[in-house]
């Protein structure tokens, strides 16, 4: 396989539906069949000791920034041995692989700090609904002669007695003032 094929490839990875430790399998395992490559790692004391222990008289240890629109965001170590000398092809591969990986890492906290606001937003918007149904609800009440604090202590007192949550007794004065048009006039 050449070497724009074995780049190709490499970017199909990056760019398909896999994890940041997926792409790093995928791609060792592509290195290995196609570019005499020994290993991928995290930590390059590994990748130092596995290299040792082969017996090929070429062989290149390269560790590469894994970067993102010239950001880094760590390193990445990759292993290379052959029995012919690679080494402009091995280093190439190597950026490559630094470059490609590094803007799935990017993506991966994107995507998860993405989901994480979204989380964040629906809880603020629940809450925000939560709020306006019992500002509603009081409203109605105090505008039949009920004191702000009291209508929202008898609003959790029914909440209390009934064993409904406040916002239950909420809907439910909303529901009788819609169906009725009136609340009655002591509600105590």
């Amino acid at each position: 396989m050449n070497e724009a094929t074995i780049l190709s490839h490499i970017s199909n990875i990056v760019t398909g539906t896999v994890t940041f430790p997926q792409a790093i399998q995928q791609i060792a395992i592509l290195l290995e069949r196609e570019a005499d490559g020994k290993g991928i790692f995290i930590e390059q004391s590994a990748a130092a000791k596995l290299l040792e222990s082969f017996d090929q008289p070429y062989r290149s240890l390269y560790s590469v920034d894994l970067l993102d629109g010239g950001e880094v965001l760590g390193k990445i170590t990759l292993c290379f041995a052959a029995d012919h000398f690679a080494a402009p092809l091995h280093k190439r591969l190597a950026e490559f692989v630094g470059q490609q990986l590094g803007m799935l890492l990017m993506h991966t906290f994107l995507s998860e700090r993405r989901a994480q606001l979204r989380s964040e937003i629906a809880a603020i918007e629940e809450d925000l609904a939560s709020r306006k149904l019992m500002q509603r609800a009081e409203g109605l009440l105090i505008a039949r002669g009920l004191a702000p604090a009291v209508a929202r202590r008898w609003i959790a007192q029914q909440s209390h007695k009934t064993g409904l949550s406040q916002n239950d007794i909420a809907d439910r004065i909303i529901a009788y003032d819609q169906a009725t048009g009136l609340l009655e006039r002591r509600i105590a």
